[in-house]
């Protein structure tokens, strides 16, 4: 790392930014760049600080707006319910890859589905829901920090973080399964897990998941919360298997998420997907209205025809998902290349679209212009 120095978000050369703090690759050209777009040549630009590839949205999405827009009625512009449209679970659950894959067996129905206003507000909602005051939640760091927006409200909730570490040996970040251990109280209600991981790009093993349920089996109050937002992009080398399956009793005690706008490139469509046991499922369903918890109508029927559309072959690949989960693994692919041609050693990816890098060999190569001291950066 770069001692007390972190990469400015700020951070460009001359014609496009090439760096941030969460980095998300794409490669052109003879050019590099970590940024999320090409900006004209003259202009600077902050990174859009949540994430996206340079990926264009699928066309089925702007067709299926077309036609939603033309046959859409008054009714579809009131007021959704507030657990989400009958017809866009029906959908999900008929046609999402996770559900297929690894779900195909158990019997789900509407009951066990919530939509929410993205993942991040359905993360909330859980914490919302799960946590009383002086509960404990259980976080790995680093951590995404959005997924703690509902305890920086709630200051009566303690985090209690286990700390990921670099392991030279295997190249990743590894965790220590006695620092899960030592934590564990009755006063834990929920362990936050991001699989594939924001921000490290590594994948949770089934004997990893199968470990830690072993740790909190004494523990039947603490319940896990899964983010699966980067479901579809990982190695051919991993299978991001969801927490909930990996040992039969798990199911029951675990929310799992989904982001349809990170599936589909479009993070502006605000719809997310919680998936669960039923009686949780209406546990969180019930702060929905107090939290004025709406995910608008056109959003949501645009998710149900795009659910449908995604499945289908794209670009000479079986699925929009497997078209999506190639060109991440192309794009990191090429920016590794790069990177170590230049002599920077890049950490073991195995999911996500952030790709974590070993920057000690920036030091005293960079212009101090670009370094930055956390503590006395300006708030903007």
């Amino acid at each position: 790392m770069l001692g007390e120095h972190k990469i400015s978000t700020l951070l460009y050369r001359n014609r496009e930014e090439i760096f941030s703090e969460e980095l998300s690759p794409t490669y052109e050209g003879e050019d590099l760049s970590c940024g999320e777009m090409k900006y004209p040549l003259s202009e600077s630009y902050r990174l859009n600080p949540y994430g996206a590839w340079s990926n264009p949205v699928p066309q089925f999405l702007f067709e299926n707006l077309q036609k939603l827009a033309k046959n859409c009625t008054n009714a579809d512009l009131q007021f959704p319910e507030f657990s989400g449209r009958k017809d866009l679970k029906e959908s999900f659950l008929q046609n999402f890859p996770d559900i297929k894959k690894y779900f195909k067996n158990s019997n789900l129905t509407i009951n066990n589905i919530l939509v929410s206003n993205g993942d991040l507000r359905g993360i909330s909602a859980c914490i919302q829901a799960l946590c009383e005051p002086y509960d404990e939640l259980i976080v790995f760091e680093p951590i995404y920090p959005l997924h703690l927006c509902r305890t920086i409200l709630r200051k009566d909730i303690q985090i209690r973080p286990i700390g990921m570490y670099f392991d030279k040996t295997s190249n990743r970040f590894e965790f220590d399964f006695n620092s899960l251990r030592s934590i564990l109280n009755p006063k834990c209600k929920l362990m936050i897990l991001s699989n594939p991981n924001n921000p490290t790009g590594r994948v949770f093993t089934k004997e990893e998941f199968q470990k830690i349920s072993e740790c909190i089996k004494e523990f039947p109050n603490l319940f896990i919360l899964e983010d699966r937002a980067y479901f579809h992009c990982y190695s051919d080398e991993v299978d991001p298997m969801p927490f909930s399956i990996a040992c039969p009793e798990n199911f029951h005690r675990t929310i799992t998420t989904y982001s349809m706008g990170k599936s589909l490139n479009a993070n502006g469509i605000r719809v997310g997907f919680m998936m669960g046991d039923k009686n949780m499922i209406h546990k969180i369903g019930k702060i929905f209205p107090a939290d004025v918890h709406l995910t608008p109508q056109l959003d949501q029927m645009l998710t149900r025809e795009n659910l449908s559309s995604a499945i289908k072959s794209y670009n000479k690949f079986s699925s929009y998902y497997e078209f999506s989960r190639c060109d991440i693994n192309d794009r990191i692919k090429r920016v590794e290349k790069e990177m170590m041609n230049c002599g920077i050693n890049c950490l073991r990816w195995e999911g996500s679209y952030y790709f974590v890098l070993n920057v000690e060999a920036f030091r005293g190569k960079l212009p101090h212009k670009y370094l930055v001291d956390d503590d006395n950066r300006p708030i903007e």
